[in-house]
């Protein structure tokens, strides 16, 4: 028979109807407690440990009474109580930092408790991460242990489904996101956190989340001999995998599945299994989970799909680790998608285009051979009509069914998949094929339609009066509705402006629209990041830490390595690092200083040497971690910066920036995060920094000349975007003062905006682009031109069409004159510039590079158009054996050269052989 706790509300339930005589969530008595219904939403709190071989729970007779003070702290308000302790608000008496502080009773029965909570401090100190709470001490006093962790006031996602009820996919996936980078650190460090669930997971006052509660967590390095029963499951049901119901062996993909079911919980706002304890556990190892389209049809199924993968039974089937579950996540974030720029999709287009044309030319050819090599009684002008006809068919139909299969079962044809783009409905999902079958109708359907149906129609009515000789007729007219078809494409771009995310006119219409994949547009950070070692020596107790090596040097005093002995972890010990200077209130303000880009202050002594103790992270300083890696892009750094200048904002603001400031106290720790840290680990030795003023008394003047040191290091080893290089010539033309900080710090938060990266499909999109658009109209004119004027000027050879290529040739080159690069590079958001100095290059240049890419093009390009007049029209004169050998070598020459050019521009997406040769670079604007 089911029981209701009157304090947290949890539904309990014993065998046999027998009531229990306390909760076994919160504590608290139940002696006055009578039988009630399950509540299935606080089922979720419930945390159930089987009779035989549990570790039992602490028990209270009574709420226990608050002491006064623990440790250096003294106990505020009671925040919570459970299993493993109850939890208070508490300030630090000297240097009055707000923690919460977990504290153990001593009058408790358990051995295994206790070590258990030792645990739970120890294994949370090794996880340093924004997006996990961070624990500052541990201790004991009275006989009572403690565990000072960060006080977290936005309460956790249990209470914000609670007030808000179900969450919109973005808002639940980007809290999934950040649970996702916080057990990626804690599974870095070899830990399994085991009781992963929305009442463990804090939101902090940005609205970001971080995971606590590592009480029943596991460290697959090292775990503590006989805390881990065989056969006891230690958990919350609600959020337990079967393999931890089981007591099977548990992996990543444990926690994966906790994931699962949170993303669940905060999609629908209940678990996925729910009522009593017994029955949420048989589910959990027999039933299937239920799918979360039906119970909100509004859920993407691509998103659907993948919890109900993570909810999988077998951890094999489950995405195979945070990174992957990470990447199939992205799409349905907030900023997981931004829109698809025109030359990308441009690109994706003649992919596609060219796909089905070559899909359908094979039956074509196949229908065009049956009907000229029939035994129909029909003219060739018939024969080619009807073949026509048949080709042109199922060109459209195929085409339009390949678009819109594609695009409603997986929201992306080959070429959008070779692009990174896709395209979505509502929702971030997919389009169903009603919308899919629309917009592939508008858009390639009508530039089929008016390439095949119009010439088709002219053909049919004008058939009587042909002959056989008079098919240069129906090519004309081919050709030039080929060129007209080109219009819907036109039509459907005119609309697109980045204010309506670049949607053209079939996109309006169909209710969908183009966006760049979540793979290609969130930006990667820094991996395999080098870890700086320090030098060892003989350890020495000092207070709590001991003392292991020295890791830095400077003029008044060393940067010690060292250990705290209470939690096992790494810390770094700072002695006269003119940090505090005596000075209580900037003690108080950097002690109590939370943000990311910042090292934690442990501890603090003013003896004869100052000493001040911080979390010792692993990485190294930014320049030399981008100076010793090859081919890092801006998009790597670029957040980087944006939290180094926000950080240099905030810290000149609030008064927590240090007196001094050297490149090699800007550090990226291995998982890719960026801190600044409060001193210099040596004397800076570089001329770039001998020249700063970095000793002026003004913070604003240290920080906006930290910043220009950094980015003059990074513009001499990476390639940057030219909306970048903009802002660093603005930077160093600024004054140094709180207002040039503020701009940098929002001009690098809005750059992400903005396309950085130049990789090898960037350069295919416009490489694609180009031809398809430049080149393919060339080749299209050339072609008219010369049939037009094979059929005004019968007697005209080879002088016209040489005439018309070199003026076609001097068209490329002005385009390249007066767009700098191309009309496709502004489409791409590309430009050229000159790689010495990074100016704009100049229009001249870019006329050259211009005529230098496409001079082997024109001339295959040339050769083609004489080979189809040689074979179009017979002429009087026929080419000589010469002519026609020369002619085959320059084609073949000239294939080649444009082929290897196009293939080394992608390999080298920044410097084409055009590029090495003019003196010039691409990049992004």
């Amino acid at each position: 028979m089911p029981f209701q706790c009157p304090d947290c509300k949890t539904t309990l339930s014993t065998p046999q109807g027998v009531q229990p005589k306390f909760c076994s969530n919160c504590g608290s008595s139940l002696s006055t407690v009578t039988a009630t219904t399950p509540d299935l939403l606080n089922d979720e709190t419930m945390t159930v440990q089987p009779q035989r071989q549990a570790t039992p729970s602490i028990v209270y007779e009574t709420t226990p009474e608050a002491p006064q003070k623990i440790g250096p702290f003294i106990i505020g308000d009671q925040l919570g109580q459970g299993g493993m302790g109850v939890v208070y608000s508490a300030r630090h008496e000297e240097t009055d930092r707000m923690v919460a502080i977990k504290i153990l009773p001593g009058h408790i029965f358990s051995e295994d408790l206790i070590e258990r909570f030792k645990r739970e401090g120890q294994i949370a100190a090794s996880i340093s991460h924004p997006r996990s709470t961070f624990i500052y001490e541990a201790g004991e006093h009275d006989g009572q242990l403690y565990i000072a962790m960060e006080l977290m006031g936005g309460g956790t996602l249990k209470d914000v489904v609670r007030e808000e009820g179900p969450l919109p996919v973005n808002r639940a996936v980007d809290f999934i996101l950040d649970m996702i980078d916080g057990l990626r650190a804690a599974h870095r460090v070899g830990v399994i956190h085991r009781d992963l669930k929305p009442s463990n997971c804090f939101v902090d006052e940005d609205g970001r989340v971080k995971i606590g509660d590592y009480g029943l967590s596991k460290s697959v390095i090292a775990d503590t001999a006989g805390l881990t029963q065989t056969g006891a499951f230690m958990g919350t049901p609600q959020f337990a995998a079967p393999e931890q119901i089981k007591s099977s062996e548990l992996d990543e993909r444990t926690d994966i599945y906790a994931i699962g079911c949170t993303l669940f919980y905060l999609l629908t706002g209940q678990p996925p299994f729910a009522g009593n304890a017994a029955q949420v556990i048989a589910s959990i190892a027999s039933d299937r989970a239920p799918r979360l389209v039906t119970l909100d049809k509004t859920i993407p199924r691509e998103l659907d799909r993948v919890v109900s993968q993570t909810l999988e039974k077998d951890p094999d089937k489950r995405p195979v680790n945070l990174l992957e579950l990470r990447e199939f996540l992205l799409p349905y974030s907030s900023s997981g998608a931004s829109m698809a720029n025109v030359g990308r999709r441009m690109a994706a287009f003649i992919v596609d285009i060219a796909i089905t044309s070559v899909s359908v030319n094979v039956l074509a050819t196949m229908l065009t051979m049956f009907f000229m090599f029939s035994q129909i009684s029909l003219s060739d002008a018939q024969r080619l009509l009807y073949a026509q006809i048949s080709a042109g068919a199922i060109q459209i139909l195929f085409t339009i069914s390949y678009f819109a299969i594609l695009e409603s079962r997986y929201g992306k044809t080959i070429g959008k998949w070779l692009m990174g783009v896709r395209v979505v409905g509502a929702n971030s999902e997919s389009p169903h094929f009603g919308r899919a079958l629309l917009r592939s109708s508008i858009l390639p359907g009508l530039t089929w339609m008016l390439s095949i149906v119009p010439p088709l129609i002219w053909n049919a009515l004008s058939l009587e009066a042909f002959s056989d000789n008079d098919l240069t007729d129906m090519m004309i007219r081919s050709q030039i509705f080929s060129t007209i078809s080109w219009l819907p494409l036109i039509l459907c771009c005119i609309s697109m402006r980045a204010s309506n995310g670049l949607r053209g006119i079939h996109e309006f219409i169909s209710g969908t629209r183009t966006v760049e994949l979540a793979g290609a547009v969130v930006e990667k950070r820094l991996e395999n990041v080098p870890v700086t070692v320090a030098s060892s020596s003989a350890p020495r107790e000092q207070n709590r830490f001991t003392v292991q090596g020295t890791l830095g040097a400077r003029e008044n005093g060393n940067i010690e390595f060292g250990q705290d002995t209470q939690l096992e972890r790494n810390v770094w010990m700072f002695a006269n690092c003119e940090l505090i200077r005596n000075d209580r209130k900037r003690l108080m303000r950097r002690e109590d200083l939370s943000r990311p880009t910042r090292l934690r202050m442990l501890h603090y002594e003013a003896q004869e040497q100052e000493l001040v103790v911080f979390e010792a992270i692993r990485g190294a300083p930014i320049l030399e971690v981008i100076q010793n890696r090859r081919n890092t892009q801006w998009q790597n750094v670029r957040s980087l910066l944006s939290d180094l200048a926000t950080e240099l904002s905030q810290a000149v603001e609030d008064e927590t920036l240090p007196d001094f400031l050297q490149t090699d106290q800007v550090w990226v720790t291995e998982s890719g995060e960026l801190k600044l840290l409060d001193c210099p680990l040596r004397k800076q030795n570089s001329p770039r920094n001998e020249t700063t003023d970095q000793t002026s008394s003004e913070p604003e003047a240290r920080a906006v000349s930290l910043l220009r040191d950094i980015m003059e290091g990074l513009i001499d080893r990476i390639v940057l975007p030219g909306h970048i290089i903009d802002y660093y010539r603005d930077l160093l033309a600024k004054d140094r003062n709180l207002k040039t900080l503020q701009w940098s710090s929002e001009t690098l938060r809005d750059s992400s905006a903005k396309p950085s990266k130049w990789t090898w499909d960037d350069r295919t999109a416009v490489l694609g682009t180009s031809f398809g658009v430049e080149c393919g109209a060339t080749y299209t004119t050339g072609v008219i031109a010369s049939l037009a004027l094979g059929w005004l000027l019968p007697g005209l050879a080879y002088e016209g069409l040489t005439l018309f290529w070199f003026l076609s040739f001097c068209l490329l080159i002005w385009l390249g004159w007066h767009f700098r690069g191309g009309p496709v590079f502004g489409l791409a958001g590309v430009e050229v510039r000159t790689r010495k100095d990074m100016q704009p290059a100049s229009r001249w240049r870019c006329a050259l590079r211009t005529a230098i890419v496409w001079l082997p093009v024109s001339l295959a390009l040339y050769t083609l158009v004489v080979q189809i007049r040689i074979n179009i029209q017979s002429m009087s004169d026929p080419p000589s054996i010469y002519f026609s050998v020369g002619l085959t070598l320059i084609s073949i020459v000239a294939w080649f050269t444009a082929l290897s050019g196009g293939l080394f521009s992608i390999f080298n997406p920044a410097r084409g052989i055009q590029d090495f040769l003019v003196g010039t670079i691409l990049v992004r604007r």
